[in-house]
């Protein structure tokens, strides 16, 4: 009856994933004539690359194309320095994935290349495609054939690198990480011995969500802790701290891999295993048996053709965009390494993982480093991607660390969480930030890169480091910390749509800043539907706020409320009616310029409301020194609506009818909002969510205040908003309404005298990105 079970739910195969874009595995193709050169069907977000006339920032580039045909397909590349292919670079042949990246640089310049099918009758290829090499694109090229051979025969390998052992042992018996150590073991022999987490049930069909919720927040623990006794045996050898690991070990490997927690019925055991397991396995070999090896490598290696399969069937290095699937290219990578002295299919595994890694992931951001699944998440799987970038160099040499992405990318976590911030903003995850965790990521980075500002932000955090296999193994802590004070204050990550506008990075008494994100992401994955909105910090105090709640992944409240665009401070229209879900509802930043005294930016996401409105453009000027923000909004549509203007506080916001204003108190900062356009909003606020967090709330999850202020019906509108930060006990600014034919101005008067003239041009409503314009007139009395 069990087994009856057990195939019933994987013919199910439901993929319960908390966190996806869910992608159907594709069928085996019938024999066909190769489809050259097509266009992205849904689902394959990375198509040809380089494109025709691109300029590379990366050499070599990886090469990448669509698939033409089934899995058995094979394909040729070349590369060439003319168009006739006649005085070829690199050329290679028998190609299974559709990524290659060649072993040497090429040549700064212009080069050609194309892709072709291998055919009995010759090849077919591609149109020919150029692209240039900029004369300071990093070098990045492929590791020469044979790499996989590198990986040590002993144990242990991954992390500790070879012949390091003994020095780590001396380190955590009697040197600089005795007391770590200690305590660590101290910790295991407490928890040594308790009852282990039963197998879990299979999914149903009615409430997976909350079930899927469930068995990943209790089965995550006990394996966390097999980790951890491991890793306290490879440190200090004590048998009782490696036993307890076996004992974990064998009973989360006795489990079924055709069962409950198979990858495709369950994703995050299986997954959780890997991981876990994978590491114990290879640090606690010594005191395992013939017979416990066997056992647990069979199981192992049929978990790790799962996740291989998983990847490959969804054709990940055209489709990356799956959140976990992301963290799978890492867990099979780490496999792969300790498994692949042994057993010859963990090299593919490996070559397979490393090619991903170099031409297709991470997805969710470019060179620049940014991220589009939020701070929550990138710190997340920062922790998984680096595990497996520390694990491959220190067993193979393999640096994937030199990846402009990877340096580039703790940027992004600097700017949109520096270390005096509080809450997270854009994408799923807690609304409080825990900003030791987040020094924790930024201290692994300035490891890995030898960055002394990203050492900085770690200390600044609160963070001290500790027994993580990262602080660890990711690099020496030989060198001092630096604070930014060379960097600019904003910035822009444009492959991803975001921009951080502060007047510090440093100084959190005096910081005001403000997160805008309008992204060409869409709203997928844990993306919410929230383009051209922000939010605005200072002194250390949130002030207008992103709501809602993370309770589990596409609960009522998740789905109809945390990712909708009236949980933002952003635009809707008749009574909330916001953007649309999918990769088409898009925003873009169109113009952007940093200077000492002020920030400029403006955006266009109109695309994002799928089709209901025909412009929706925000144009935001940051008076630095002011605090002060200038918004303009211009809205469009083919039929007449009522648009509203979200703002979203901690605290009950205080409306002023007669000046059009609305204040946010904090006990240490205040934002005053003045509506110079239109003249006389319609205001509202409400202190409920719509739905309500519901099931597996929790304490921290209380109301907010949510506030509209709404145009009358129109089928065009603009609102332009002076929002300006003080501290308690401080004037705000004056402002007054000033237009002309050519502009629509603020004109802005501080407590000091100080005047300033924030002007937004008016032109067609085809235009996107108008220029904006500062001016500081003579004080009043000059």
């Amino acid at each position: 009856m069990k087994l009856q079970l057990n195939r019933l739910c994987l013919a199910w195969r439901s993929i319960a994933l908390s966190a996806v874009i869910a992608l159907p595995l594709l069928p085996a193709e019938a024999a066909a004539p190769p489809e050259l050169d097509r266009e992205p069907v849904a689902g394959e977000n990375l198509p040809y690359q380089p494109g025709d006339g691109e300029t590379m920032r990366v050499n070599p580039p990886a090469f990448r194309w669509l698939p033409a045909g089934g899995d058995a397909v094979r394909y040729r590349l070349q590369v060439a320095a003319d168009p006739e292919f006649s005085q070829l670079a690199y050329q290679a042949r028998n190609l299974r994935w559709r990524i290659e990246v060649p072993s040497e640089p090429l040549k700064p310049g212009k080069w050609f290349w194309r892709y072709g099918v291998e055919q009995p009758e010759g090849v077919r290829w591609s149109r020919t495609r150029a692209f240039s090499i900029a004369p300071d694109a990093a070098a990045f090229p492929y590791p020469e054939p044979g790499w996989a051979g590198r990986i040590p025969a002993a144990r242990p390998r991954l992390f500790v690198p070879p012949g390091a052992l003994a020095e780590l042992r001396r380190r955590a018996q009697e040197g600089d990480l005795k007391l770590q150590a200690d305590r660590l073991v101290r910790e295991v022999h407490k928890f040594s011995g308790e009852e282990i987490i039963a197998e879990p049930p299979f999914l149903g069909k009615d409430r997976w969500g909350a079930l899927y919720a469930t068995i990943f927040r209790t089965t995550r623990p006990p394996m966390d802790k097999m980790e951890r006794a491991a890793l306290a045996y490879l440190l200090t050898g004590d048998e009782a701290c490696g036993h307890e690991a076996r004992r974990r070990l064998l009973t989360f490997f006795g489990w079924d891999p055709k069962g409950s927690t198979n990858l495709f019925h369950n994703d995050e055991p299986a997954m959780w295993m890997m991981m876990r397991g994978v590491r114990a396995y290879d640090w606690i070999y010594p005191i395992c048996t013939p017979e416990e090896r066997r056992a647990v490598e069979t199981v192992m290696l049929e978990r790790g053709r799962d996740l291989f399969r998983y990847l490959t069937e969804r054709r990940f290095d055209n489709r990356p965009y799956e959140s976990h699937a992301g963290r799978m290219v890492g867990f099979l990578g780490e496999a792969a390494i300790s498994l692949a002295p042994e057993h010859p299919e963990a090299k593919e595994w490996l070559d397979y993982a490393v090619r991903i890694y170099y031409g297709a992931y991470p997805c969710w951001g470019g060179e620049d480093g940014g991220w589009n699944e939020g701070t929550h998440y990138w710190v997340s799987y920062m922790d998984f991607i680096l595990n497996f970038v520390v694990a491959l160099r220190n067993a193979t040499g393999i640096d994937l660390g030199r990846k402009p992405f990877f340096r580039n990318t703790p940027y992004y976590l600097y700017y949109s969480s520096p270390p005096f911030t509080r809450r997270q903003v854009f994408g799923d995850g807690y609304a409080a930030i825990n900003m030791r965790w987040y020094g924790g990521m930024m201290y692994n980075f300035a490891l890995l890169n030898r960055d002394p500002r990203l050492k900085y932000y770690a200390e600044a955090a609160g963070f001290k480091p500790g027994l993580t296999l990262l602080n660890l193994f990711a690099g020496k802590d030989d060198f001092q910390a630096e604070p930014p004070s060379e960097l600019p204050t904003s910035r822009l990550f444009a492959d991803v749509g975001l921009a951080a506008l502060r007047n510090t990075l440093t100084d959190g008494d005096n910081h005001i800043g403000m997160k805008f994100r309008s992204s060409p992401f869409g709203a997928v994955s844990h993306g919410h539907r929230d383009q051209n909105t922000f939010a605005i910090e200072a002194f250390g105090e949130p002030l207008a706020i992103a709501t809602g709640y993370y309770n589990y992944y596409a609960s009522p409240h998740h789905s109809n409320y945390t990712r909708a665009t009236r949980a933002k401070c952003g635009i809707t229209y008749d009574g909330g009616k916001g953007q649309v879900n999918g990769w088409k509802a898009t925003g873009r930043i169109t113009f952007f310029e940093d200077t000492p005294d002020f920030t400029l930016l403006s955006a266009e996401a109109a695309p994002a409301y799928g089709g209901a409105l025909t412009r929706a453009a925000r144009q935001i000027i940051f008076l630095k020194a002011a605090g002060v923000f200038v918004i303009h909004d211009i809205l469009a549509a083919p039929e007449a609506h009522s648009y509203e203007y979200w703002l979203h506080a901690l605290d009950e916001m205080k409306i002023d009818t007669a000046r059009n204003t609305v204040t946010i108190t904090r006990p240490k900062a205040i934002l005053n909002t003045r509506f110079l356009l239109p003249a006389s909003p319609v205001f509202r606020q409400t202190d409920r969510f719509d739905p309500p967090v519901g099931e597996q709330k929790r304490d921290y999850m209380v109301d907010n205040y949510h506030l509209t202020a709404a145009t009358a019906p129109a089928k065009e509108a603009v609102f332009l908003t002076v929002l300006a930060v003080t501290k308690p006990g401080a004037e705000p600014p004056e402002s007054e309404l000033l237009e002309s034919p050519a502009a629509r101005c603020a004109a802005v008067t501080l407590p000091d005298g100080r005047r300033y003239l924030a002007g937004f041009a008016r032109q067609g409503a085809e235009q996107s990105d108008a220029p904006l314009f500062v001016r500081e007139l003579p004080r009043t009395g000059d």
